[in-house]
């Protein structure tokens, strides 16, 4: 007797027949084909607030695009970038080295000065010149401001200057004080003479074989710091001293700190310009990022999957390869909010 097939059965037999031999089912067909027409449309609220963002990126794209530098992208201008990143935060092994490159920079910049003010206290050493000298010394240890030590340095001028008895040794002492005059126009100038005089470190031609060291530093690649230091090996007693003066002291005291400090300075002379540049560039993106993270927020809120989405959620968001190119800086600044 045959037993009528049960439902098992026939589970099994249709999902073993071939599919062009399967019975239609037309209310399935019908759900499965109508189903991409049925899906709702993004809010119009909605889509406004997504095409102003988008139009938001690319707003902030044009301009990013114009900042952008072949340079940006060499191993040494990145290396460049994240030093001033490390040295403006005081972190990993630039950790109190930002103040003491201040100071050597300025030294450097204004060497010329320091040099006119060493080479007149060595040769005019009249009594009137050397009272000029002392009233210096004096307010160099006052700590006054940039106006009233220019002011204090020119009445005493103007007292002395009568004294002095040759054309040539008034001329010497109004050199002496431009001089002065010019070195106080950063306030570390002035505290670095304080500190050259405190050290009694007389001789500032220290400061020209610095200079030189760096300006030739400028056209190699500064990539690597295991070069310069050997430089720094062969001149390291001039280092020395004027660690002393800018605060390099005990263990810090090497020839691997004073490279860095060199790498930095020279980097600075051959890449600081496109740096601005570069620091424009980062801001604009990071402006940028708002409207791009709405743009993001509002394409997966409303997924193709589940609405009918309009034309502009398949644009592509302008700027985005830029974004992409500089994120790790731009995460960077990230990190350091969330550890606030």
């Amino acid at each position: 007797m045959i037993q009528p097939a049960n439902s098992n059965d026939q589970q099994n037999s249709t999902d073993e027949t071939p599919w062009w031999n399967r019975p239609i089912h037309l209310q399935d067909f019908f759900k499965d084909a109508v189903a991409p027409f049925n899906k709702p449309p993004v809010p119009e609220d909605l889509v406004a607030l997504h095409n102003r963002a988008l139009q938001h990126t690319q707003n902030f794209a044009q301009p990013a695009k114009t900042l952008e530098n072949e340079k940006f992208g060499s191993p040494e201008f990145t290396l460049f970038a994240k030093i001033k990143y490390y040295l403006a935060r005081n972190i990993g092994e630039y950790k109190g080295l930002s103040r003491s490159i201040e100071l050597l920079q300025v030294a450097i910049r204004a060497k010329d000065y320091y040099l006119k003010i060493e080479q007149t206290e060595l040769r005019y050493r009249g009594s009137k010149q050397q009272e000029l000298y002392n009233c210096v010394m004096e307010l160099l240890s006052q700590d006054l401001t940039k106006d009233e030590f220019q002011k204090r340095v020119k009445q005493k001028l103007a007292e002395v200057l009568p004294l002095v008895k040759t054309e040539e040794g008034r001329q010497a002492l109004q050199a002496y004080t431009e001089a002065l005059e010019n070195l106080s126009e950063d306030q570390l100038g002035l505290k670095l003479l304080s500190l050259f005089k405190q050290y009694q470190l007389a001789d500032y031609s220290i400061l020209r074989t610095i200079s030189d060291i760096t300006v030739k530093l400028q056209k190699e690649d500064l990539y690597d710091v295991k070069g310069l230091i050997v430089t720094v090996r062969l001149k390291y007693e001039i280092f020395e001293k004027m660690g002393k003066i800018i605060g390099i002291k005990g263990r810090r005291s090497n020839p691997e700190v004073y490279a860095k400090m060199l790498q930095y300075i020279a980097m600075n002379h051959k890449h600081g310009i496109a740096y601005v540049q570069f620091d424009q560039l980062l801001k604009i993106l990071k402006q940028w990022e708002e409207p791009f993270k709405k743009v993001v927020a509002i394409r997966e809120e409303y997924s193709s999957k589940e609405y009918k989405q309009p034309k502009t959620f398949a644009e592509e968001i302008p700027g985005l390869e830029l974004y992409k190119k500089y994120q790790e800086f731009l995460k960077e600044d990230e990190d350091e909010n969330e550890n606030k």
